[in-house]
């Protein structure tokens, strides 16, 4: 038994086998168009931005573990190399030797 057009209206979410193969086009008025378009931009930009932030949180990572040699004990052990501090943190190097002598009266910034 088919279904009138009136008992078609009474329920919206039933269609007929022809409007679920060919859906009703939309007609686009001149005063959406900018907005889609701008609302298009604005995906594929925020899209991009995403793209690139995540290739700086890849590489972020990878510099701070596998790239700088050494960092990877460092963050498991704790522990770090002598020279490592010399070149990273000479001043804290100093300080720790005992070297100078400006660093031993100095306080931390409160």
């Amino acid at each position: 038994m088919a279904l009138s057009s009136r008992k078609l209206r009474r329920f919206p979410d039933r269609r007929t086998e022809a409007e679920n193969i060919l859906p009703a086009r939309r007609i686009i008025t001149k005063t959406e168009a900018p907005r889609m378009q701008r609302e298009r931009m604005i995906s594929f930009s925020g899209g991009i931005c995403e793209g690139i932030l995540i290739a700086i949180i890849i590489g972020h990572i990878y510099i701070g573990t596998i790239g700088m040699e050494g960092a990877l004990d460092a963050m498991t052990t704790g522990n770090v190399d002598k020279n490592w501090v010399r070149e990273h943190h000479s001043l804290w190097l100093e300080k720790i030797e005992g070297k100078s002598e400006s660093h031993r009266h100095m306080h931390p910034a409160e």
